[in-house]
């Protein structure tokens, strides 16, 4: 069991009553919060799984982070993608070791850190973000989760950033006007390959919808994703009152060949 337990340089999830922290060990190092302060040489040469205490006494169990962990630990200076959603996305698109994606809206970078969570280590992430003052906090959040090495961060509009043609493996939109790139993302997409993309708004979905039809996709999906924990009790089992209901709508499709492309 000893190659399974926490080593220096490792990252941990560490769980405190019911807020989780993103860590990387390091020897010497202490967490705080306010439910008192865990030290990380507690954590290094333990097991997954383990339960600590912190100086208060307050309950900590230690894990190895999950996609989850990694998504929600990102500084939110923008609207996250929610689980439920990039759940979805990366179902749709077929993610796995050494695809290369394309994403247009970075953000905070939670969707990115996802993508390359399941196309690593061989493969690439393309995230291109037309406002500059995101792309630093992007990164420093993409590289606490330790997955920078996969992602490739481009400043400025997707026509501008990408000039690959049938390079792309799938692509991925969180952008206010999808529309408007539609044409640089069929080019950049290999014939078969999967579109998503995600907007708020039933206005933007119809104009994302009808401006699809005057490219090579397939006609597309459009759905929402609705996610309710249950509260459970002997005897008074019941839904939980407060839902994360509508957050956004995807749209989903693939690029198929018209006869100008051969």
């Amino acid at each position: 069991m000893k190659e399974l337990e926490f080593k220096e340089g490792d990252l941990c999830t560490v769980r405190i009553i019911k807020k989780n922290f993103l860590v990387k060990l390091k020897s010497g190092e202490i967490l705080h919060t306010n439910k008192g302060y865990v030290r990380h040489n507690d954590i290094i040469g333990i097991l997954p799984g383990s339960k600590l205490l912190t100086n208060l006494n307050k309950p900590v169990y230690v894990f190895r982070p999950s996609v989850e962990d990694l998504v929600f630990s990102v500084k939110r200076f923008t609207n996250i993608s929610y689980p439920k959603e990039i759940a979805w996305i990366v179902f749709s698109l077929g993610l796995k070791n050494g695809m290369k994606v394309l994403e247009s809206g970075t953000g905070s970078g939670s969707l990115a850190i996802a993508l390359a969570y399941f196309v690593s280590p061989e493969g690439r992430v393309i995230s291109c973000e037309r406002r500059e003052e995101f792309i630093d906090d992007a990164r420093k959040s993409i590289e606490k989760a330790g997955l920078l090495e996969y992602v490739e961060l481009r400043a400025g509009d997707l026509k501008d950033a990408v000039s690959e043609v049938n390079y792309f493996d799938a692509c991925v939109l969180d952008l206010p006007e999808p529309w408007g790139v539609l044409e640089t993302v069929y080019d950049s997409l290999k014939p078969g390959a999967p579109l998503a993309i995600f907007v708020p708004t039933v206005n933007q979905v119809e104009k994302t919808v009808i401006s699809l039809r005057n490219f090579g996709f397939m006609p597309p999906q459009t759905m929402e994703i609705l996610h309710r924990f249950w509260d459970i009790k002997t005897g008074a089992s019941r839904p939980e009152f407060e839902m994360r209901g509508h957050t956004g709508f995807i749209v989903q499709t693939r690029k198929i060949i018209s006869r100008e492309d051969f």
